[in-house]
């Protein structure tokens, strides 16, 4: 079976399981908790499942796009207040998001 991931990844097509271990990675950099969210990729698309913080889910589903070797990102978050165990961005992030979020609406008013 490693034969077959090698040679998959290899092509530039990772296997669902090798995508999930992605997703799951990215989300321990991007979230506290994340190990309460639920995470599975079929056919290429994650799916991502479970509370997060109000304000949270759009963040972190862009972030989680941006993997390599996604087709998709399916959002099943559903939006919470917080508390200690919610799932929630980490600090610099979302300030680095939030700082990318501003620079492409004002790139946008820009060309328009």
């Amino acid at each position: 079976m490693s034969d077959i991931r090698a040679s998959a990844e290899h092509e530039g097509e990772a296997s669902d399981e090798v995508l999930r271990e992605r997703v799951r990675s990215r989300l321990g950099h991007l979230a506290t908790h994340a190990h309460s969210l639920e995470v599975t990729v079929r056919d290429g698309v994650a799916t991502i499942a479970g509370p997060v913080a109000e304000g949270a889910s759009e963040a972190l589903v862009q972030e989680i796009s941006l993997v390599p070797g996604l087709k998709g990102v399916q959002d099943e978050l559903s939006e919470e207040s917080a508390s200690e165990s919610t799932p929630t961005l980490r600090p610099h992030r979302r300030r680095a998001w939030f700082r990318s979020a501003v620079a492409q609406r004002f790139d946008r008013s820009e060309a328009g």
